[in-house]
């Protein structure tokens, strides 16, 4: 049988390469490796030996077993908290009831996942996600309606956390993390309304190359115009999902003022929105 799981291992060197990759992966994530890195240390050197090495194999399979699956939970919590990321973000711009107390719940959670190590403490760290979300989900219901906002359908924008949200008569509809200007390059605040729309578009750069705000030529799917000299709210196809939201003003993907918003959204925003609409951004 163990003859049979270093064989599907791909082999001696198959096992140890499975070792030496998950074991980098697992310290890039701050986790705890268990035995694996003694365990691999005894195989190898079971093998110079000239041993078949089964049993201490065997025992590196189980314990990289283990590992993988301690990398996969981190995987999925990491993943929980990026979702959790953006329901608190949209929270904190509805300023719904207790915002800042499900702000400040969320970044102990994120501390707690930053240091998690083990089983036990990731899977501690995704049971208060999992509570938080329900929290936060159940305050965006009961605050959906009553913003002061403008009557009809009205887009707002805040620059510090990164977020876009749609209402209708004072109720919000929805909400995404988006990208906004860069260093040097931010996104103008204000009161702005909507004055024109095209499907497909092409940005072409008003900056020389050598420049640094130069960027290739680049089409989108949908723009709307905000405010005069170029502001649009766009897709961006080349930016990742994963990127949006807090932080992202600052990265390579940011715009030249422009708000990048997720292709999916944009897709139906592009639709929701009639000329005019206001456009609220701030800081």
């Amino acid at each position: 049988a163990a003859a049979r799981r270093l064989a599907a291992a791909g082999g001696a060197s198959g096992l140890l390469g499975r070792a030496a990759a998950l074991t980098a992966i697992a310290r890039s994530d701050n986790l705890a490796l268990g035995t694996v890195p003694q365990l691999a240390t005894a195989y190898r050197a079971g093998l110079r030996a000239g041993g078949a090495a089964t049993a201490a194999g065997s025992e590196l399979s189980a314990a990289l077993g283990q590992l993988q699956g301690l990398i996969d939970l981190n995987d999925a919590v990491a993943g929980r908290a990026q979702g959790m990321l953006d329901l608190v973000d949209q929270a904190a711009a509805e300023q719904v009831t207790g915002g800042a107390g499900l702000l400040a719940a969320f970044q102990q959670d994120q501390a707690a996942f930053t240091a998690a190590r083990t089983q036990s403490q990731l899977q501690g760290v995704r049971q208060r996600l999992v509570q938080l979300a329900a929290t936060v989900s159940a305050r965006l219901a009961a605050d959906r309606c009553g913003h002061a906002v403008p009557s009809g359908k009205v887009i707002t924008i805040s620059l510090s956390l990164q977020e876009m949200v749609f209402y209708d008569n004072g109720c919000a509809v929805r909400a995404t993390p988006v990208t906004t200007g860069r260093a040097l390059l931010r996104t103008p605040t204000g009161t702005f309304h909507i004055f024109d729309k095209q499907s497909p578009y092409v940005f072409i750069s008003p900056w020389p190359p050598g420049s640094p705000f130069w960027y290739p030529t680049s089409p989108v799917n949908w723009v709307m115009e905000f405010a005069q000299g170029g502001y649009y709210i766009h897709d961006a196809p080349w930016e990742p999902t994963s990127v949006y939201g807090p932080g992202s003003q600052n990265g390579v993907d940011a715009s030249h003022g422009c708000v990048q918003t997720p292709g999916a959204t944009m897709a139906w925003v592009y639709q929701w929105t009639p000329m005019g609409t206001p456009v609220i951004i701030t800081s």
